[in-house]
């Protein structure tokens, strides 16, 4: 988990005032799309994917909205690598894994240096191997009708193993899913469901049963595998505080 500050306010005011507070994480002068307020201090909650799922006055949020976030993560891989694999390393820890791999293969097709070179190898395993493994829970998510859980994971394999095999078979097995007409109804109640989960996760009780009212209450969805899974969900928030 990572803290960033936002400012408006230009570096040479913000600088002296970075010092004299002894601020050790990372601000970001100048504001950013998305994140803009009238009222200070204002937070923002960011998901793994980068959505935004919380934004209040910050003492208001609670420890259970963070711990939800973090109760499943998966560390990505990352480099400190430099010299020859800076550049490497940037893409990995970027969240850019297609092209941090594409560079480390490009390394150890003319390695210069035999202890880089079994950097270089053992970064680029360590990498494919954390993809494989997302793609082949993905794949048993499918078996189990977990659908959110499918999706979720082959929309991130499509982006950051982008211009990699992984990447491919993530964006394949997507637009595979959506040709049967079953698993489409399932994709598209996974879709509305993931929405839920993430209300869910942060005590938005109210939204969370909106959506998946959009699910129990639909026809269409009456006999997917998902609509079990929101029945289960919406019981479940039904009855918290």
């Amino acid at each position: 988990m990572s803290i960033v500050g936002v400012t408006g306010e230009p570096a040479t005011k913000i600088k002296p005032f970075i010092k004299d507070k002894g601020i050790n994480y990372l601000i970001a002068i100048g504001g950013a799309p998305g994140y803009q307020t009238r009222g200070i201090p204002h937070a923002w909650l960011v998901d793994t994917k980068g959505d935004i799922v919380w934004e209040g006055h910050p003492a208001s949020l609670k420890d259970q909205q963070i711990e939800a976030l973090v109760k499943d993560y998966r560390p990505w891989p990352t480099l400190k690598l430099g010299g020859a694999l800076k550049k490497a390393s940037h893409y990995v820890n970027s969240g850019r894994l297609g092209d941090g791999i594409k560079e480390l293969a490009k390394y150890l097709k003319k390695p210069k240096d035999d202890t880089v070179a079994a950097d270089a190898e053992k970064a680029l395993k360590r990498i494919e191997a954390f993809g494989a493994t997302n793609l082949a829970e993905a794949e048993a998510a499918i078996t189990t009708g977990d659908f959110d859980e499918a999706i979720t994971a082959f929309k991130v394999l499509e982006k950051s193993f982008k211009g990699h095999d992984l990447g491919d078979k993530g964006k394949a097995r997507l637009k595979e899913l959506g040709k049967d007409k079953t698993t489409k109804l399932e994709i598209a109640a996974a879709e509305i469901y993931i929405k839920a989960q993430k209300f869910a996760d942060i005590g938005e009780n109210r939204h969370a049963m909106g959506y998946l009212r959009k699910i129990t209450r639909v026809k269409k969805y009456a006999d997917t595998k998902m609509k079990a899974k929101a029945d289960k969900l919406y019981e479940d928030v039904s009855t918290r505080p």
